[in-house]
């Protein structure tokens, strides 16, 4: 893949917390109030998303894989937006936001142990 359709794709997928943020509320209403916290509530959401792009300033992890990960995160998000519009009391929908936090910090754990376990087997079969 070259670098350019990469790193397309890769603000594709960025732009989707933006988007789910602006339209996923529903609430045209509060537009002056959405505007005003926009880029705050952006890099919150978006905070799992921008750590995994830092990745692809360094040539050695622009790969494909990284693609599936700002997607697999951007899955959470929607997971978790759906969760609290769902289950949650409106007034504590704010609340809940918190969890989101330990959340994708788990969630990236995980894929980094499955993506160690990948090599790991790659080497030994690789090795045989």
């Amino acid at each position: 893949m070259n670098n350019l359709k990469f790193s397309i794709l890769l603000a594709l997928l960025l732009v989707f917390p933006a988007a789910l943020l602006a339209f996923g509320s529903g609430d045209i209403n509060n537009v002056q109030i959405n505007l005003k916290y926009f880029l705050p509530n952006y890099l919150y959401i978006a905070a799992p998303h921008l750590l995994v792009v830092g990745l692809a300033f360094w040539p050695k992890y622009r790969q494909p894989v990284l693609l599936s990960i700002v997607l697999s995160l951007n899955l959470l998000l929607v997971l978790f937006g759906l969760w609290i519009k769902l289950d949650v009391p409106p007034r504590e929908a704010s609340l809940a936001w918190i969890l989101y936090i330990p959340l994708w910090s788990i969630a990236l754990v995980f894929i980094g142990l499955i993506l160690w376990l990948a090599k790991r087997h790659r080497i030994k079969t690789s090795v045989q």
